[in-house]
């Protein structure tokens, strides 16, 4: 029996990362992903970073390296946000733990870069494992969003 897939995500920052970090979590769970509380516990740590201010991308950069302190073998650590997509060569020199970058316009493709890395691909090897660029456009629109609990919900416009 294979064991199910756990995953952690962090969100920092602004809204628009907490709409991006709902709509990993949606494709998370369609591939069977379950979310653990439990750093640990998950075979995945996502941390949605931010990179705007100073204080934010230190604050971004502080939690990525205390998850790569905890990082367990076989545990995937990804850094993805604005952070990884303006700095990702910083983050990858100040976090060397740091599997995957994903940035603010390929935060659809969270499976494709899990499965890539699962498949023995590095952060190093940027141009390849590292989601970086635009996302194709036909996948966009039909990205699933969390249900709406309560009488408003983040839009981001750049979406």
């Amino acid at each position: 029996m294979t064991k199910q897939q756990t995953y952690h995500l962090i969100t920092l920052g602004c809204p628009k990362n907490k709409v991006d970090s709902d709509g990993m979590e949606m494709l998370l769970r369609q591939a069977a992903y379950v979310p653990t509380e439990a750093e640990r516990h998950a075979d995945v740590l996502i941390v949605n970073t931010c990179g705007f201010l100073e204080a934010a991308k230190e604050e971004s950069i502080g939690v990525l390296q205390e998850l790569g302190r905890q990082k367990r073998k076989n545990q995937l650590l990804i850094a993805a946000g604005c952070l990884a997509q303006r700095n990702g060569d910083e983050v990858l020199t100040r976090v060397p733990k740091v599997d995957g970058l994903l940035g603010t316009r390929r935060w659809m493709d969270v499976m494709e870069l899990i499965g890539s890395l699962r498949n023995g691909a590095n952060a190093r090897a940027r141009q390849r494992y590292s989601l970086l660029g635009d996302p194709d456009e036909h996948f966009v629109a039909a990205v699933p969003r969390p249900p709406v609990v309560g009488g408003s919900a983040y839009l981001k416009i750049s979406d």
